[in-house]
């Protein structure tokens, strides 16, 4: 008798909660879309990026995929990644993360054209945006704000530029396009005077460990006759010319 009447009430609060369950199911499902906020934002107008989202308040909020719409907010030239959340009282947040530009294209009249991230991905320049990043001439590449750029050396070494040194990463002024090959005008910090390093190609990190190293031993050893370049397109020695 105890354990039908245990049976029974367990039923009944199954029936009560799979009821209140439905309920608050019904509830949310007629939830509107009352308010979208945009947060993380420094350059990247929320009002575009709630354009980019094709949100209006006769839509249902849970019947949005938050996924898609981070998807779409990540269409902005700015944004690098994006998580939607949809909370019952009406509310869309839209959390973004924007990218961090290491290098500055400039056209061929040398007038800035856009900023370009560690992976290659570019961002309007203009306005009140302004990062002490290396200039980039030369490249010649239209602005698309979905695809990174397409030289192989300069998105090889811009993606090595974040994590070296901070003191190597401001010596570096220009950076220069000749072809397939890249090259640099370094102003070390102890001399000031710029230095024409050629690179060469693809890939990047070795050939940026060796000029670290090379700048390091001239911090440490300065000579009379300072040095106005450096090749380090060869795999086993590196080419110094003096002043």
């Amino acid at each position: 008798m105890i354990k039908r009447i245990k049976y029974t009430l367990l039923a009944a609060a199954l029936i009560v909660m799979a009821a209140g369950a439905a309920w608050g199911y019904t509830q949310l499902m007629e939830v509107r879309l009352s308010e979208v906020e945009v947060r993380g934002s420094r350059w990247a107008e929320a009002s575009q990026i709630e354009e980019l989202l094709m949100v209006d308040t006769s839509l249902v909020l849970f019947e949005l995929d938050p996924v898609l719409l981070a998807d779409r907010a990540r269409r902005h030239a700015w944004v690098a990644e994006a998580d939607v959340a949809r909370l019952p009282s009406g509310r869309l947040i839209v959390e973004i993360v924007e990218r961090e530009p290491v290098a500055l294209i400039v056209d061929a009249r040398g007038a800035p054209a856009y900023f370009v991230d560690r992976n290659g991905y570019r961002m309007p320049a203009g306005g009140e945006i302004s990062y002490d990043v290396p200039l980039v001439r030369g490249l010649g590449e239209a602005f698309h704000p979905m695809a990174p750029i397409g030289h192989v050396a300069l998105s090889d070494l811009l993606f090595e530029l974040p994590v070296r040194p901070g003191w190597v990463r401001g010596a570096i002024s220009e950076i220069i396009i000749e072809g397939p090959d890249l090259r640099l005008w370094v102003v070390p910090p102890d001399t000031g005077v710029a230095i024409e390093v050629a690179l060469g190609d693809s890939p990047m990190d070795r050939r940026l460990d060796v000029l670290t190293a090379f700048l390091e031993q001239g911090a440490l050893h300065p000579s009379d006759m300072p040095i106005r370049h450096v090749d380090l397109r060869y795999s086993n020695q590196i080419v110094v010319k003096q002043r």
